[in-house]
């Protein structure tokens, strides 16, 4: 029976709202949701379990405890969960890449999934580090996928192109929008993954992180309207170019 992990993560939604507050960033409202292309991961892991037969483990490295969206991971389908809790934030992919390898590898997964990045830094890497670290083959922006034996075929779009892939599993694959239409948990799905076991792995990071500093942009002054002549209007806007923007 194939083994099957899928990477989760808890990030602000969309329409948080955020300030810097010395250098750091404040939420100011929202609420933390699934990532969503997590979202298409997990249905995809579930498609292939259901079509092959394949054991589903949802894993997720944060540092609140947080198993929410562990939960719902379960309740869309996977069979267990492994939240790896740290001692800290980890913003860096490759700390975090790390951490997850050192919980994970003694799994000895047939074929890990994930989203294509998260929408909260938006780095794309964890997936890729991890693959290098565990010697699987990896491949992103997958559209389309299926299992044959021991290979996975993988479609990617591109912007300009599509390409198909033949790799050996394990392997290690990140999806799209439009890999599948996530499925909503039934109620009796959901009130059985509060009573499901959940491992928890507590790990103190080593070493130091990205360090990242934030500051608000500045406003920008509104669009000025040149009146004149055209020769009046030229005179304005080169003394504009000259001692506003410094460019003449």
């Amino acid at each position: 029976m194939l083994k099957i992990g899928v990477l989760v993560k808890s990030v602000l939604d969309t329409e948080a709202k955020l300030i810097s507050e010395n250098g750091a960033l404040k939420i100011v409202s929202g609420k933390i949701v699934c990532n969503p292309f997590d979202e298409f991961a997990i249905e995809e892991s579930i498609r292939i379990k259901e079509k092959l037969g394949a054991n589903v483990t949802a894993v997720s490295l944060n540092s609140t405890g947080r198993e929410d969206e562990l939960r719902y991971a379960m309740a869309m389908g996977a069979d267990n969960s492994v939240l790896i809790k740290t001692d800290r934030d980890i913003v860096s992919p490759l700390k975090r890449a790390k951490v997850i390898y050192d919980v994970i590898k003694g799994e000895k997964f047939d074929l890990i999934i994930s989203g294509r990045e998260a929408i909260d830094d938006n780095f794309s890497a964890t997936s890729q580090i991890l693959a290098n670290l565990l010697g699987y083959n990896v491949i992103s922006e997958v559209i389309e996928e299926r299992v044959e034996g021991n290979k996975i075929i993988a479609k990617r779009v591109l912007e300009e192109s599509e390409e198909t892939y033949e790799l050996n599993l394990p392997a290690i694959i990140t999806v799209r929008k439009g890999i599948n239409n996530p499925r909503y948990p039934t109620l009796p799905n959901v009130m059985k993954s509060k009573k499901m076991p959940l491992k928890k792995i507590e790990v103190n990071v080593k070493g130091d992180d990205l360090s990242i500093y934030y500051e608000d942009k500045p406003q920008k002054s509104g669009a000025k309207i040149l009146n004149g002549t055209y020769e009046e209007i030229a005179d304005q806007l080169i003394a504009i170019m000259k001692n506003e923007f410094h460019v003449i």
